[in-house]
């Protein structure tokens, strides 16, 4: 896995083989990050805009957590 776009307390787009995995800071006093995988639509837009095609979605993942909670995932571990 390899980050594409990094972004300080903004977001971080990777790269893992075939997928794309947007991670993103939420929360108040305690921080945590929302972790999803891209979809084709949301690659699709990436590809063509750069992140700017994502930041309606990372502004979403930041106000609205939960409203992810079902594509929430892990970061996969670095051998």
């Amino acid at each position: 896995m390899r980050a594409l776009v990094h972004s300080g307390w903004e977001y971080t787009l990777f790269e893992d083989g075939d997928r794309l995995i947007l991670s993103v800071p939420s929360g108040g006093v305690a921080v945590f990050e929302v972790n999803v995988v891209l979809t084709d639509e949301e690659a699709a837009a990436f590809r063509a805009q750069g992140i700017e095609g994502l930041q309606g979605l990372i502004r979403q993942m930041r106000l609205s957590p939960r409203s992810f909670q079902s594509r929430q995932i892990e970061l996969p571990r670095s051998a």
